[in-house]
């Protein structure tokens, strides 16, 4: 997922020694925080709200993700002031190559765990990543790629397995699939990645390569 509009996790194998001794290779790789952050997006990290999970803290505050959606789920959703709305709060191509590529690559330990998400508090400059919309982290996906399940389906909250989340886990997908012009970018965006990024030919060439 590298290269679409979400924070990805470089890493490098790397051969290890403990006091001289050889143990082994071991993949380095980034930690999911606000230094990560800082040196991804060249912002000051400590002036970031960064969640995982149902709104737990990593750095800042959950206040403004928590009354993003109170205000969601008070609004008519298929309108197109909610679809502004929703455009004021979130990056919506960061979230839809997120759970594109989630969905996609059937991610299983997810999306009631392994979801992170962001947006800087600090005073817009002009890097477009400072504008305070949320934005989402790609992590730990190594329950992936064993599609046993309909994964558009267990990402909505409508198949519970191989395992089942609570409802918070899957609203913001529901809801905004509830607004049809959001709903259109969704699949269109589907359909662009199945046949670039995610075409076959190129997913096994960059398996063949690792």
């Amino acid at each position: 997922m590298n290269g679409l509009a979400v924070g990805t996790q470089r890493y490098a194998p790397k051969v290890v020694f403990i006091n001289g001794e050889y143990n082994g290779i071991l993949n380095a790789r980034d930690r999911k925080d606000h230094k990560y952050l800082a040196d991804i997006y060249g912002i000051d990290g400590t002036k970031t709200d960064l969640l995982k999970r149902n709104a737990m803290v990593d750095n800042g505050s959950a206040a403004g993700y928590t009354s993003m959606l109170a205000e969601w789920r008070d609004s008519l959703r298929s309108g197109h002031d909610f679809y502004k709305l929703v455009n004021s709060y979130i990056d919506t191509q960061s979230f839809i190559d997120y759970f594109v590529g989630s969905i996609f690559f059937s991610r299983t330990d997810w999306p009631g765990n392994n979801i992170a998400y962001w947006r800087y508090t600090g005073s817009k400059t002009e890097l477009p990543i400072t504008d305070g919309r949320w934005r989402w982290l790609v992590y730990d996906a190594d329950e992936a790629k064993d599609v046993q399940h309909p994964t558009l389906l267990y990402a909505l909250g409508l198949y519970d397995q191989p395992r089942k989340y609570p409802p918070w886990a899957s609203f913001m997908l529901r809801a905004l699939l509830d607004n049809p012009r959001f709903k259109q970018e969704f699949i269109i965006r589907f359909a662009d990645l199945i046949n670039t990024s995610f075409a076959p030919e190129r997913m096994l060439a960059i398996i063949d390569g690792m």
